[in-house]
């Protein structure tokens, strides 16, 4: 008996690509597979992911670095956004592959000790810092996903760095 093949996963080119609707969720996107069975899977995962989603409400998985992705691309005011790029330059070899439920306090201890032994100063890493507290604020507050829930339920407490904001320029 052959196998039935899953609807919406269709062979374009030599990849494999979903197209399917789950409750009004339009997914368009490439597996990255060549081969049917590889793709199979891909699909069945992501399907399930959706639907998790969708129809369980879970919260879907978001990385910190995708929630600074779109706080520069949608929120982030045009003045600071040289400011902030290089704040996150520091900041996401720390924590960039953390969910973003997963940034706390804690969770930035490597960022200051490494910060600090750098020599910057407290008041530089307090603005560094101040770029991630302003990320988990709107992904508590403001963004949504397309089930209506937040990216996270409440915003983390991120200390600030004690000491003096200027380094003391001595003759």
């Amino acid at each position: 008996m052959a196998r039935k093949r899953r609807p919406g996963l269709r062979k374009r080119g030599e990849y494999w690509h979903i197209e399917k609707v789950i409750k009004g969720h339009r997914i368009y996107e490439s597996t990255g597979e060549t081969t049917y069975r590889e793709a199979e899977a891909y699909y069945d995962s992501r399907i399930n992911d959706i639907r998790q989603v969708i129809v369980y409400g879970d919260r879907p998985a978001v990385t910190f670095e995708e929630a600074v992705e779109k706080f520069l691309r949608e929120d982030c005011p045009t003045k600071s956004l040289e400011r902030a790029g290089y704040a996150f330059d520091n900041v996401l070899p720390f924590i960039g592959d953390h969910q973003i439920d997963r940034v706390y306090d804690d969770s930035l201890a490597a960022f200051r000790e490494a910060r600090l032994d750098a020599g910057v100063s407290a008041g530089t890493i307090d603005k560094e810092l101040g770029f991630v507290r302003r990320v988990l604020i709107l992904a508590a507050r403001k963004w949504r996903h397309p089930n209506g829930m937040q990216y996270l339920s409440t915003a983390p407490l991120i200390e600030m760095v004690k000491g003096p904001a200027r380094k003391l320029n001595r003759p």
